[in-house]
């Protein structure tokens, strides 16, 4: 069959995998989307099933798309309608709006309204809104009410605050839509084949239906048990352990040829998770890994711009394109880490170097309330009746309207000129961000055609944690945000103890869940890793990670910073100078 022919073995014997239960463990960069499409595609030319009978599932709206596009190219000129691919969450909404229970979905920027202003149990008091957002999820989801006195308070009133306004949250498209299924099995969908991507991102409420969507036990569950990341969405590898036990029969498939990275760096890898199948390199041309200590945050952040202008050819940007052959792009290079207060000085730093960059994940740059004021302003023009308009700086709407009809686009003006004609009317001056924000918008050009681009991409890239593959910037991520993504280079810095792993005052922390953030920041990387570590940190002492110390040296050599014998003789220097100064 033709369209199997660009497989190698373990996903050709993936993809052609006979009736019933299906497990396969892919391994970073060895081709899970391919394997996955291969598979449906493969269904549906062979004459196991047509279309309305496959449903695919993943956990992002760019996973479904993606897949749709790789889907059809793979079937071609075939004509072949497409099987339905799509989130869980749309799944749940498409099946409640089939049976007229769907209501308004509460917006991000309401949610985090209500919760701010719900009565919350004491236990919780100091809580951000972000975490009790998750505690909120967490509890939703699960299959039984929690043990947890406080966080069924804290579920009750937020409940009840949903209630108040007839709204629903995206969890309740979960749970209803499990309720729907068990309880009414006349209204569950004829499928005879489910497929699930990302299986280890999947909870226990999306496992329970999975299983009530494919009676026929035809479940053909490909991930990375090693890339589970989401412990606190509820989501862990016990999943793989679980489908393991209901499905005894199951045929597993390890996909191990990682085609992504050079050798150096996937030996790095399968010495973090000896015991699990480990990877082989497609690639045999020589890469580079090394743990490098800096003498403190401030070094750690001037040798990831010293070797980044040296990989790019200076900082200015237009010299870039001067010799676009020989040097190197910004986009070919990502710094990672573990949280973004961690990465304060390195973010300080590309600020103030010149060198194109943008910051995505958790607190990115567009999730600040300025930023989101302008994006929910081009969404009203846009769409007025789907515009968030709490998100305009809390402005009573008709001060908002009032402000935003004398913006509306006119065929001659350009989205970007709006938007910063939205911040200046909304003064906006103080958001360091907003040129680079407004640089991106100069791409979609000007009127309604160009303003409906826009606001796609901004739904785009919200979708995937603000990152944007459409920018040449080098991209300052989390570890969760970088999950998905492959960079020429990668920085992953401050990786000491109790910043990754991420351990509390105790030294406490989920250390397996920390070595898998560790592995996935690792695999991120194509030719050369680089793994930063200070000397001190924020004035104090810092040890570097176990995750570094307990690889051998072979693996991971160990390198301190060029500039350390410098920086530390004048560090000494001063430190003596000021000693002398106070014996006057």
């Amino acid at each position: 069959m033709q369209l199997l022919d660009d497989l190698n073995k373990q996903q050709r014997q993936a993809a052609t995998a006979g009736a019933g239960p299906v497990l396969i463990v892919a391994g970073p960069g060895t081709g899970k989307t391919k394997t996955l499409t291969a598979r449906i595609a493969y269904l549906l030319t062979a004459g196991h099933a047509n279309p309305a009978e496959i449903m695919a599932l993943t956990f992002t709206a760019k996973a479904a798309r993606e897949m749709r596009q790789r889907l059809a190219a793979l079937l071609g000129s075939s004509g072949a309608t497409l099987p339905p691919i799509m989130t869980f969450h749309a799944f749940g909404h498409d099946l409640l709006k089939g049976h007229g229970a769907i209501k308004t979905l509460v917006s991000e920027q309401q949610r985090s309204d209500i919760i701010r202003s719900l009565t919350k149990p004491a236990a919780f008091k100091g809580l951000h809104s972000r975490e009790l957002s998750l505690l909120i999820s967490q509890a939703k989801t699960m299959l039984e009410p929690p043990d947890d006195e406080p966080v069924r308070q804290l579920l009750a009133v937020y409940q009840a605050a949903l209630a108040a306004q007839d709204l629903h949250d995206f969890d309740d498209l979960l749970c209803q839509a499990y309720d729907l299924l068990r309880h009414t099995p006349t209204n569950r969908p004829s499928y005879t084949h489910v497929l699930v991507d990302e299986f280890q991102d999947t909870n226990e409420l999306q496992y329970e239906l999975l299983k009530l969507l494919a009676p026929g036990r035809n479940v053909f569950a490909i991930g990375d048990p090693n890339q589970s990341i989401y412990a606190f969405r509820g989501a862990g590898v016990e999943m793989f352990d679980r489908f393991r036990r209901d499905f005894p029969d199951l045929q597993a498939v390890d996909l191990t040829v990682n085609y992504r990275s050079l050798p150096e760096i996937i030996t790095l890898a399968n010495a973090v998770f000896p015991n699990s199948p480990q990877l082989i390199p497609h690639h045999i041309a020589p890469g580079s890994v090394q743990a490098l200590q800096t003498l403190n945050e401030y070094s750690e952040a001037a040798y990831i711009i010293g070797e980044i202008e040296k990989g790019i050819g200076g900082s200015d940007f237009l010299h870039v394109h001067a010799d676009e052959e020989t040097a190197g792009q910004p986009r070919d290079y990502a710094v990672l880490y573990r949280t973004h207060r961690a990465a304060k000085t390195v973010q300080k730093a590309f600020a103030e170097a010149g060198i194109p960059y943008q910051i995505a994940g958790e607190d990115s740059p567009y999730e600040r309330p300025a930023m989101q004021a302008i994006v929910a302003g081009l969404r009203f023009l846009h769409d007025p009746a789907q515009a968030d308009l709490p998100g305009l700086k809390n402005l009573k709407q008709s001060q908002v309207q009032a402000l935003l009809a004398d913006l509306a686009i006119a065929d001659g003006t350009k989205v970007c000129d709006t938007a910063a004609a939205l911040a200046e009317r909304l003064a906006i001056e103080d958001e360091p961000h907003l040129p680079q924000f407004l640089g991106m918008l100069v791409q979609f050009g000007a009127g309604k055609i160009g303003l409906a681009a826009a606001v796609k991409h901004l739904d785009h890239m919200s979708e995937s944690d603000f990152y944007d593959p459409s920018i040449n910037a080098v991209a300052l991520l989390t570890i969760h945000a970088s999950k998905g993504l492959e960079f020429e280079h990668v920085f992953l810095c401050a990786s000491e103890e109790t910043i990754l792993p991420k351990l509390n005052k105790k030294g406490e922390g989920n250390l397996a869940e920390e070595r898998r953030l560790f592995y996935v920041a690792a695999t991120r990387a194509k030719r050369r890793l680089t793994v930063l570590y200070a000397k001190t940190r924020a004035g104090e002492p810092a040890k570097p990670s176990r995750f570094i110390t307990e690889l051998p040296a072979a693996t991971l050599p160990r390198n301190l910073d060029p500039s350390m014998a410098m920086l530390e003789k004048r560090l000494r220097k001063r430190t003596s100078k000021r000693a002398q100064t106070s014996l006057f």
